[in-house]
């Protein structure tokens, strides 16, 4: 059976061939694209990996300055040998609307590499953001929230869901019962109420990224 390389060999590889032809390192967003990963973030937790295990070595302050090292111990990249946490692919599938609404989830658009610390236990989903509804609370437009799928939440946490029917959003669950409230975060909007049954909870939101 043919197994294919991990994230984490792909970009070490990557990076390896690159330098043989260029002599001298690929940018973070030539990286993602070439191992398919979405965000530059997914591609820094794979090279802070790679840095940590003693594959490469870099210079914060000079963004192409990279030492390649042990470029011979490929095959073991894609375990740690540190004992660190696994790191996740979590899909990205769309917007979310942290305004008005958008329709929730469309065509998968990639995917976000996250530690499994960061993010905890169970299946999750990635979505971004488009509005301000949620400022107050530091979530951005064009950010990545990263949310536990979950069809129930608790008031006062921060969740993904559908709203009459196809739409979604991310708000903070404020009241559960035969009418539930959604808050945002900004005064310049108003909560969202609506009926139990017009709701669909998606997740609890988890994690934020964001690209700099």
């Amino acid at each position: 059976m043919n197994l294919k390389p991990s994230k984490r060999q792909q970009i070490f590889e990557f990076l390896c061939n690159f330098q043989n032809q260029y002599g001298y390192p690929p940018t973070v967003r030539e990286i993602a694209s070439e191992v398919g990963l979405a965000s530059p973030a997914s591609v820094q937790v794979h090279l802070r990996s790679l840095e940590r295990d003693g594959f490469i070595e870099r210079d914060p302050n000079k963004p192409r300055a990279l030492k390649l090292n042990q470029p011979d111990k490929g095959s073991q990249l894609s375990e740690s040998t540190h004992g660190e946490s696994e790191s996740v692919s979590i899909p990205i599938l769309g917007r979310v609307a942290a305004g008005t609404g958008v329709v929730a989830f469309e065509d998968r658009e990639g995917d976000l590499v996250l530690s499994r610390d960061m993010i905890g236990s169970g299946d999750h989903f990635a979505l971004k953001v488009r509005g301000d509804s949620m400022v107050e609370m530091g979530i951005f437009e064009n950010d990545w929230v990263v949310a536990r799928a979950q069809k129930v939440a608790e008031v006062g946490e921060v969740v993904i869901c559908g709203i009459f029917g196809d739409e979604a959003t991310v708000k903070i669950l404020s009241k559960l019962g035969e009418e539930v409230e959604l808050l945002p975060a900004n005064k310049n909007y108003q909560p969202i109420r609506a009926n139990h049954e017009e709701v669909s909870i998606f997740g609890k939101v988890v994690a934020l990224v964001r690209s700099f």
